[in-house]
């Protein structure tokens, strides 16, 4: 987790959970084994922006800005179960 993506989560709210961040991984692997290089993982009310090369979480955006917003720069989306 990028320190950017680490601010916009603490920012929302978003603690960052061993269980979460291990689904993430999982998520992670599922984008690099279908051959994408930037992904957003959908988790609950967060979306997270992944560089899936590097293993990063590069930044997090709320579902408000992912409802109003246009996301780019992305080849792949993933949909986790809601955060508990």
């Amino acid at each position: 987790v990028s320190a950017h993506a680490q601010q916009r989560l603490l920012q929302q709210g978003i603690p960052l959970e061993q269980d979460w961040l291990a689904k993430v991984g999982a998520a992670i692997d599922r984008a690099q084994a279908k051959g994408s290089r930037d992904t957003l993982i959908v988790s609950g009310n967060v979306g997270l922006i992944v560089n899936v090369h590097n293993r990063t979480v590069v930044t997090a955006i709320d579902r408000e800005r992912m409802v109003e917003g246009m996301i780019t720069g992305i080849d792949s989306t993933l949909f986790l179960d809601p955060l508990q």
